[in-house]
């Protein structure tokens, strides 16, 4: 997660600077302090680019963890406490791929399908909010 952060800071500083300045100024001209220009006029205005940002920032630190999570020592037992290795979703989906057992194998197909409904279920409610935050601002914008 902290790895996440100057991926989206550096999104997000990107995204704002596409702002046309004639919306900036317009605020700063009405007399609005530069901090409510960014926080209710440019952010509403680049919504839908900051998700974007941040589902991007989401993939890409999932592609950068991948590598570890198959070499991160991985424990088939149970633990007994958060310093042993532990067994990650990934590493027990290629161990039980392997094993030439037909019921470790179905676990293993089980556990692809858990990681792909995890991506589909993501992307869903974030299309869901997204499809509300745009019918709310239209409806705040012809009231």
């Amino acid at each position: 997660m902290l790895i996440m952060l100057p991926v989206v800071a550096r999104g997000t500083e990107e995204i704002l600077k596409m702002v046309p300045n004639h919306i900036r100024e317009a605020g700063l001209a009405l007399g609005i302090p530069r901090w409510k220009v960014i926080l209710y006029i440019l952010i509403p205005g680049v919504a839908s680019m900051l998700v974007t940002v941040l589902m991007l920032s989401i993939a890409r630190i999932a592609g950068e963890t991948a590598p570890l999570l198959f070499t991160s020592l991985g424990n088939q037992y149970h633990i007994r406490n958060l310093n042993e290795p532990i067994a990650t979703l990934p590493v027990q989906i290629y161990e039980f791929s392997k094993s030439g057992f037909e019921q470790m194998e179905n676990q293993a197909w089980a556990g692809a399908m858990v990681l792909v409904l995890f991506i589909f279920f993501i992307n869903f409610f974030t299309r869901i909010s997204l499809f509300f935050y745009k019918k709310d601002r239209v409806k705040k914008k012809f009231k």
